[in-house]
């Protein structure tokens, strides 16, 4: 266990805290899990599984974050660096699981109230699910999945953003056996170009 990586107890359980931006930064884009996988808080550090892995990569590649070689040696993490770019990291269910646990709704419906709470506390510009089922499960779970809905990756274009606080709500492309690399490309640039243009209008400059 790295005891000074990014680990907290909550509820008796040890699992992964959120990681923000100080109070009084932007929060332009919370990227929003599952629930930490055992390895990573083994590790102290948000995505060290082999898909998690994945996610950092492609952040890399679309220049949404630097790559560095302490990243490759361990001896720097990338969820360390995430508040310096105005970027958090959280979970829908703090408790830790492995690779298809299903989610207990119970755990959903705290996750949900727990989670609209801190897009408001922080104003939070963009919410990224990682998953798109995470999402799925948060609208059935709240009643507000309607019969016939679909969820599409990118952004959002079903007004699902009312649900978050007016926060924008974007969906990250498939990794892993999903990934489809046409469709990856199209939605990370889609994804840069709006966080470039949050960045640009905070800093006071034209977009």
């Amino acid at each position: 266990m790295n005891e000074n990586g990014n680990v907290t107890i909550i509820d008796g359980v040890k699992t992964l805290k959120d990681i923000l931006p100080p109070d009084g930064m932007p929060v332009y884009a919370l990227f929003v899990g599952k629930f930490p996988i055992r390895e990573s808080v083994e590790a102290g550090h948000y995505y060290q599984g082999k898909m998690g892995q994945e996610f950092w990569n492609m952040l890399k590649q679309y220049g949404i974050i630097e790559d560095k070689v302490g990243y490759i040696l361990h001896q720097e993490y990338e969820d360390d660096d995430f508040p310096r770019y105005g970027f958090g990291l959280t979970d829908v269910v703090k408790r830790p699981g492995v690779s298809g646990q299903k989610l207990n709704p119970d755990y959903v419906a705290k996750g949900y109230d727990r989670l609209k709470r801190l897009i408001k506390e922080r104003d939070v510009k963009i919410v990224v699910f990682l998953y798109k089922e995470v999402l799925k499960e948060i609208l059935c779970v709240k009643d507000f999945w309607v019969e016939g809905d679909t969820i599409e990756r990118g952004f959002d274009k079903s007004n699902y953003k009312m649900f978050f606080n007016k926060a924008e709500v974007f969906v990250f492309p498939g990794m892993g056996r999903q990934r489809n690399k046409s469709e990856e490309q199209c939605f990370m640039r889609q994804l840069k170009d709006r966080i470039d243009e949050l960045n640009k209008k905070e800093s006071g400059c034209n977009v």
